[in-house]
């Protein structure tokens, strides 16, 4: 068995669970979802998002006019892009920004989005509302958000 594999079996087995309860219990009360993330993380905010509308029934946006996205980054820097994108939904007070990063501290998304309190990140995003997966390696991050982020969406089904 791989070390990738080997690693992610144990960090699911570690997750704070509660931390997956609490998460559930607010997309279930917020109005809309924006999903956010670079790299491996946009990939999952763009799944994510659509598994919250198709199978959830939920609002959710993920930035995925890839048109909009370059226009908005050309014009404005990724400093700026993200909350303008956000804001052209007008982005309420029962809105939740769900972040998926590996670091959650350093990549442009976290930085630039402070208020994305909720999402699923490695040991490096750690915070009090986001669903921690204890590891830093990105493989074992990645994998886990995907498994993570289908059972949230089965538990809204619930």
């Amino acid at each position: 068995m791989s070390d990738v594999i080997r690693e992610s079996r144990r960090a699911l087995f570690d997750l704070d669970h509660s931390q997956i309860d609490r998460t559930v219990k607010v997309l279930r009360r917020a109005d809309r979802v924006f999903c956010v993330g670079n790299g491996g993380g946009y990939a999952h905010a763009m799944h994510f998002a659509s598994d919250l509308r198709k199978i959830a029934h939920k609002q959710a946006f993920s930035f995925d006019n890839l048109t909009e996205l370059t226009a908005r980054v050309n014009d404005d820097g990724w400093e700026q892009a993200w909350y303008d994108w956000r804001g052209a939904y007008g982005h309420g007070d029962n809105d939740v920004t769900f972040l998926f990063s590996c670091g959650g501290r350093n990549d442009g998304v976290s930085r630039n989005l402070p208020d994305a309190q909720y999402g699923i990140v490695g040991l490096k995003g750690a915070s009090s509302n986001r669903i921690v997966i204890p590891s830093t390696s990105t493989p074992v991050i990645e994998g886990c958000q995907s498994v993570i982020a289908h059972h949230i969406v089965e538990q809204l089904c619930a």
